[in-house]
């Protein structure tokens, strides 16, 4: 913060302002939520308009447009294919998890708080009222 405050004394008093909470990294979760990177999709993205880049802002709009709708009508034919609520892959790995979980020992320790017994002896606390897991698989 000393450093921020000497290349910028605006940016330092903003963020002082802040709850550190919701800048400090040292508080962020560990745990990814989303198994694809940003990254990929501005890559695919990117790929996908290849032809429309060198053109006008009109042409290459239009040419967006027109992909979009493509992947649109593509997506929308695969999703009236499944035959869940979810989509193929998640359904899938909720089924690996369930299969998994079927050989886990619940005990309850109060307070909204399970210890949770899988193979192997691996103990983890279940905390149900903070949503968290010990595995940070949760």
């Amino acid at each position: 913060m000393e450093k921020m405050r000497s290349e910028s004394v605006a940016a330092y008093e903003w963020l002082v302002d802040k709850d550190h909470v919701h800048w400090s990294r040292a508080y962020f979760k560990d745990t990814t939520v989303c198994d694809m990177l940003c990254n990929n999709m501005c890559e695919a993205f990117n790929k996908a308009i290849l032809q429309a880049r060198d053109k006008h802002v009109i042409s290459l709009m239009e040419m967006i447009r027109n992909y979009l709708m493509k992947m649109l009508v593509r997506k929308m034919t695969e999703v009236e294919k499944w035959n869940h609520d979810i989509g193929t892959n998640v359904f899938k790995v909720v089924e690996r998890l369930k299969l998994e979980n079927n050989i886990c020992h619940l005990e309850y320790s109060g307070n909204f708080h399970y210890q949770v017994r899988g193979p192997g002896d691996d103990q983890h606390i279940v905390d149900i009222d903070k949503k968290t897991c010990a595995c940070n698989k949760w």
